[in-house]
């Protein structure tokens, strides 16, 4: 009973020591935490201003770079083929020889082709000067006979006036008799004599002067085409010389045709009217004459004034008659220009055949066929060579139904090739697919490339970000200035020298960055490193976080 009582006031005691030091404990404790503000200092924490960055968000989506041209070359002609100057996978450029054929036979037409060219147009030049003699011959003709006419006809009003007056026949009558003699016989010695002698020097002269000055253009032409083949002058200049070659030989064509017409002369035709008009001016002065030495004139004078009438108006009409043969010599000129025109339009067809003796590339790009070997023959048509166009390279990349709605034509792109290591290309949305491709799940995006030419070659892959979402002075902290918990998502900002836990979301994000919506502001100092035991609502001592 007593050792029981003894436990007891044993046990009663510590307890009551217990129950007194938790107490003192408490006590202290809360003299502690209440002296905590003014005797110990605030955790610190670091801390960055949010800041005003411009934030993007991409879409990453792979594909094949593609061509936007395809060309399957052929030849116009057919002929054996002598030279094949492409292979498979080789880049050319536009207009570069791939295959060349062998038209010796059509260089030899479009040759005579050209030959017949410059003959045609001498022709024809002869043409138009042998029309311009004649017009001129044949309107002197005509007018020398309508002079006839009107002294015949004056002589037959002198010799009817002559019966009527009895009178004596003047001696005018006689002077104008022997001037239509002197016309007459001045026609027909000029139509005998045919071109004077200086005429046909200064033709002769003309023709030398042309056949030297063709020489020189020859020459000319030679020099600049070896000079040419040296690169020492350009084209243009070549061109110009052959033109001058051509119009030089033209000069001389020219210049003998006005030579052999000037010594062709007179025809018969010209020298029988001439000579019948002598003879009729003659038989005028004749009886001009004959009345003046009679006294009075009779009816037989008077018959053969008539007579004289008659025949000079014959041979007007001989002379206005001869005007048919000029519609002759025009309808020759029509003649040889036609000739000369179709002698050109041979010329250039022979030209232009001879261009199809080449293929050459279409476009700048890379060969992916070539189906021909130097000694076989290639027919009009046969594709020789298939050229896949580098110029317009674009990606062809498959998009998943879920991002389709964020993709939209002029959204800018960044663009790397799976062969070209650390090489972004800049590009841009030209259009979205509505019908999926042939997976059924992707729909196709066509993106336009920024490169040089030639840089990117069809066939190859490579990968696309695309900007779908874009803002440029959007509120941005570090990363680790967010505090994640479950779904929910928060920033500690330093307001009033106590921790303020802010919601927000981060819509945006990179390995660095997140934009904020929320109640945060540029500027704010946010908390990214703090002491272990930091909570909300506590007061804390701020210091600048080191830079990245």
């Amino acid at each position: 009973m007593n050792r029981i009582s003894t436990l007891a006031a044993v046990l009663g005691g510590a307890l009551t020591l217990a129950l007194g030091g938790f107490a003192l404990t408490s006590r202290r404790n809360d003299a502690v935490s209440a002296q905590t503000p003014e005797g110990t200092p605030p955790p610190v924490v670091q801390v960055t201003a949010a800041e005003r960055h411009p934030m993007q968000r991409t879409v990453r989506l792979s594909g094949a770079l593609k061509s936007g041209s395809r060309a399957t070359l052929s030849p116009k002609l057919g002929g054996r083929v002598t030279g094949v100057y492409v292979r498979v996978g080789e880049t050319v450029r536009r207009g570069q020889m791939l295959v060349r054929l062998d038209l010796s036979d059509m260089q030899r037409q479009a040759e005579e082709a050209t030959a017949g060219v410059a003959a045609a147009r001498a022709n024809w030049e002869k043409a138009v000067e042998g029309e311009r003699l004649k017009r001129v011959d044949v309107e002197r003709r005509v007018e020398d006979a309508r002079r006839g006419v009107a002294q015949a006809k004056v002589q037959l009003e002198k010799a009817e006036a002559g019966i009527r007056l009895q009178g004596k026949t003047s001696a005018t009558a006689v002077q104008q008799a022997q001037a239509g003699v002197d016309a007459a016989r001045s026609g027909l010695e000029r139509a005998r004599r045919g071109a004077r002698p200086e005429q046909r020097r200064q033709a002769q002269i003309q023709v030398r002067q042309a056949e030297r000055g063709a020489a020189l253009a020859k020459k000319n032409l030679d020099d600049l085409e070896f000079l040419y083949s040296k690169g020492g002058v350009p084209r243009v200049q070549v061109d110009e010389a052959r033109e001058g070659h051509q119009k030089a030989l033209d000069g001389v064509a020219q210049a003998q045709a006005q030579l052999e017409l000037l010594e062709a002369g007179a025809t018969p035709e010209d020298i029988a009217t001439a000579e019948a008009q002598v003879r009729s001016a003659e038989a005028g002065l004749a009886a001009a004459k004959a009345a003046g030495s009679r006294e009075e004139l009779n009816d037989a004078d008077v018959s053969a004034a008539r007579g004289v009438v008659a025949q000079a108006e014959a041979g007007l009409r001989a002379a206005i008659g001869a005007r048919a043969e000029l519609k002759l010599a025009q309808a020759d000129v029509r003649a040889a220009r036609s000739a000369y025109e179709r002698a050109q339009v041979g010329a250039r067809l022979a030209a232009q055949q001879l261009t199809g003796g080449t293929v050459e590339s279409p476009v700048d790009g890379v060969a992916t066929a070539v189906n021909t070997n130097v000694g076989e023959m290639a027919g009009p048509g046969q594709p020789l060579v298939t050229i896949v166009g580098t110029a317009g390279v674009y990606l062809e990349a498959g998009a998943p139904s879920r991002l389709v709605p964020e993709i939209r034509p002029g959204q800018p792109v960044a663009v790397s090739v799976d062969t070209q290591r650390g090489q972004t290309y800049t590009g841009v949305v030209r259009a979205v697919g509505q019908v999926a491709g042939p997976d059924g799940r992707s729909f196709p995006v066509q993106i336009d490339l920024s490169a040089p030419g030639g840089v990117l070659k069809p066939g190859g892959f490579a990968t696309a970000q695309i900007v779908v979402e874009r803002h440029e002075e959007a509120v941005t902290v570090p990363v680790d200035a967010l505090r994640a918990e479950g779904e929910r998502v928060s920033v500690w900002v330093v307001r009033g020298g106590k921790v303020v836990e802010v919601p927000v979301k981060t819509p945006i994000q990179d390995e660095r960055r997140a934009m904020l919506e929320g109640d945060v502001r540029a500027g704010e100092p946010v908390v990214v490193s703090s002491a272990a035991g930091v909570r909300p609502g506590e007061a804390v001592e701020t210091r600048a976080a080191a830079g990245p």
